[in-house]
């Protein structure tokens, strides 16, 4: 394997690491925000609806804010930014290798800009607050306001916060995703920029499998090179078979296609929601 694919192979150690770093950090919050819940004004179990009430209902994203700071989650975020830059030297190296070609950096780091960016508002501001810390504070907000059973309220927190035996929580759900998505669609988004310029009528399609990869990657993973003129084609049976709930090869159900994935902007799409497969525009086979 060329080495600029086994370093493709290890790109998604960037969002790994920042998961890593940041586990523990659903449970600190939760055990901050029960503790806030403890001074809340109630009778029988209950939640009462008190002005004291509604003005701690401030505090709640003061301290989520709070906990994610003390616990270095802003800090792993800035790390995980910082190493964007890795993506783009591994598609110069990937268009070396495979195509011959020497892409100048200055070609890529635009699109590297755009994404960092994106995972600024999606990782610690905007996006952070309006997919986790706004869902907290409206369940808190509906329980005092209608006098909701505490233990209810608290059990509903935890599942949404830290999660249950049939789901994650729901930090470490988007957070995943968006790092996972954003090292994969921004290789991608370069692979296009490159792709425009050069005659490039293949698609190498990379990276592992797992017991549980989508039937669509299983396929185009077994056919290594998808022709650019067969995409459409392709596209439309994941489509059907998605519709379908087909599950082929055993264990791999066709799902998490991106709706409006096309052929224009399939080596951004590629498998879907989460894909940890690399699509790579390439002049020839083999």
């Amino acid at each position: 394997m060329p080495d600029a694919l086994q370093e493709f192979e290890s790109l998604q150690d960037i969002a790994t690491n920042f998961l890593s770093a940041v586990d523990t950090v659903e449970a600190k919050v939760l055990k901050r925000v029960n503790e806030l819940l403890d001074s809340y004004d109630s009778k029988g179990g209950n939640f009462e609806t008190t002005a004291a009430n509604k003005q701690k209902l401030l505090e709640i994203e003061e301290e989520i804010n709070s906990i994610l700071s003390k616990s270095g989650y802003f800090k792993a975020a800035n790390l995980y930014i910082a190493d964007l830059g890795k993506i783009t030297e591994n598609t110069q190296a990937l268009h070396a290798e495979l195509n011959g070609l020497k892409i100048p950096k200055t070609s890529l780091t635009g699109i590297e800009k755009v994404y960092a960016q994106n995972a600024v508002n999606h990782l610690k501001e905007s996006g952070l607050s309006v997919n986790f810390i706004q869902p907290v504070t409206q369940v808190i907000n509906e329980a005092t306001s209608f006098g909701y059973s505490i233990a209810n309220v608290r059990k509903s927190l935890a599942d949404y916060i830290v999660g249950n035996e049939d789901k994650v929580g729901k930090l470490q759900s988007y957070l995943t995703t968006t790092a996972r998505d954003t090292v994969s669609q921004m290789q991608g988004a370069q692979h296009q920029v490159i792709s425009n310029e050069f005659d490039m009528p293949y698609i190498r399609y990379v990276g592992g499998l797992l017991k549980d990869s989508r039937g669509q990657c299983v396929k185009w993973h077994g056919m290594a090179y998808l022709a650019k003129k067969d995409l459409q084609k392709l596209i439309d049976e994941a489509k059907t078979n998605l519709a379908a709930k087909v599950t082929a090869p055993p264990g791999h159900k066709w799902s998490g296609l991106i709706a409006d994935t096309t052929p224009e902007n399939f080596l951004i799409r590629r498998g879907g929601w989460g894909c940890l497969h690399g699509a790579i525009p390439v002049r020839r086979k083999g």
